[in-house]
C-alpha cells in the first residue's frame, strides 16, 4: 500500500508527505497520536525538509514558522485531505489539542509493518516534491 500511496502523492502538495511522516514518527501501536505531538512533529520535519532542499543556501529561519501555524494548517488544509483520501479518519468536529490523528486501520497496518521505511520514502518524496516546486520543474506525465 506505501508504494501506491507514494505513487499518488509523489506529484502533489508536499504537505501531504510530510504530514503523513510525521503521523507516522509520533503514532501509538494503535496508529493515533495527539494532534499538538502531530503539529509539533510536522513542524520539524518540515523545517528539516527545507534546509535538505535548501543545500548549501541558508535554510529556513525555524522561529519564521509558529507551531499555531502549522496547527491551522494541518487542520484546515492538510489533515481534512488525509481524510478525504481514506488514509485517516475523520472526527467529524476537525483537529484540536485535545484530538487525536487517528490513521484508519488498512493504512495503519500497511504502514506498520516497517514504519521506518514508510517514514523515509514519505520524508523522501516531500522534500523531491520541494526541490520540484522551488525549481519549476514538475514530474514527467505518466504513459496511458
Amino acid at each position: 500500500m506505501i508504494d501506491a500511496l507514494l505513487a499518488q502523492l509523489r506529484s502533489r502538495d508536499p504537505s501531504i508527505c510530510l504530514a503523513l511522516a510525521a503521523l507516522v514518527r509520533s503514532a501509538d501501536a494503535e496508529g493515533a497520536t495527539p494532534f499538538g505531538t502531530a503539529a509539533v512533529a510536522y513542524r520539524e520535519d518540515y523545517l528539516g525538509a527545507m534546509r535538505r532542499a535548501a543545500g548549501d543556501a541558508a535554510g529556513p529561519d525555524p522561529g519564521t514558522l509558529s507551531v499555531d501555524d502549522v496547527r491551522r494548517h494541518l487542520a484546515t488544509s492538510v489533515l481534512p485531505r488525509l481524510a478525504t483520501e481514506g488514509i485517516i479518519a475523520d472526527p467529524g468536529r476537525g483537529w484540536d489539542d485535545q484530538s487525536a490523528v487517528r490513521f484508519r486501520p488498512e493504512a495503519w497496518t500497511a504502514i506498520a509493518a516497517d514504519r521506518e521505511a514508510a517514514r523515509q520514502l514519505l520524508l523522501e518524496a516531500a522534500w523531491q516534491g520541494m526541490v520540484t516546486h522551488d525549481t519549476g520543474e514538475h514530474a514527467a506525465p505518466s504513459a496511458a
